[in-house]
């Protein structure tokens, strides 16, 4: 959504433009305000509300294909810190199991021109190698009807099964995302090595995450530990 309206703001930025230089009598954009909707805060969601959210979809009622299918994304996108776009296209030749690793020449940041490269570990490498053996060609990652998943109906379906674990509003599929990003800097990593991790071409949003590791207590004490 952020990148959304990012997007739209520099469309009308640029018709503004062309109204001041009178290039266009009449702006819809200069004539009436246009309310953008807010960005979405970054709020990665913590450990305990995972796994909360993945017990109450795992015992709530419902098709079992499909819930199953949805453990899996989520557990990918909380193991790997991929974007929900770059899951939703993974394929099996996409994947080197021998490396453990997806290897991606179409993504976000291919401006760079360097592949963005995924490892995979534990949970992860587990899933992938067990889904490039049933599904050879196509999406690895399919809803209960055999076709891709898109992000609005994960969407729903977090907003769903998130009200019935009763974890904080305002989270979503990305926050697992922001929530590996987080695991690395509190890891050790710096921001550099996280970037890379997390497939940013740049660093300065890595500083915010950074910024969130001040509110996890867990973190902090482990910390302080270090002190004596």
């Amino acid at each position: 959504p952020a990148t959304r309206i990012n997007a739209c703001a520099e469309v009308i930025r640029a018709f503004c433009w062309a109204s001041d230089k009178h290039h266009f009598r009449y702006s819809y954009f200069t004539r009436r305000a246009l309310k953008l909707a807010p960005a979405l805060p970054r709020k990665p969601i913590r450990h305990d509300e995972f796994v909360a959210l993945m017990r109450t979809i795992k015992s709530a009622r419902g098709n079992r294909k499909a819930k199953s299918g949805l453990r899996l994304v989520l557990a990918m996108l909380w193991d790997t810190g991929m974007r929900t776009c770059e899951l939703f296209g993974l394929e099996a030749s996409h994947v080197d199991l021998a490396t453990g690793s997806v290897v991606l020449d179409h993504h976000k940041t291919e401006r760079t021109g360097m592949p963005r490269i995924i490892v995979l570990t534990g949970l992860a490498l587990r899933i992938v190698r067990m889904l490039c053996r049933h599904r050879p060609t196509g999406p690895l990652f399919r809803n209960a009807w055999g076709n891709a998943w898109t992000s609005p109906t994960l969407a729903r379906l977090f907003r769903r099964y998130a009200r019935l674990a009763g974890i904080r509003p305002g989270l979503c599929a990305y926050s697992c995302r922001h929530a590996f990003c987080c695991r690395s800097i509190e890891s050790g990593n710096n921001e550099r090595e996280t970037a890379d991790l997390m497939g940013h071409a740049s660093t300065s949003y890595i500083r915010w995450y950074g910024r969130m590791t001040r509110t996890n207590y867990d973190y902090l004490r482990s910390l302080r530990t270090r002190i004596g």
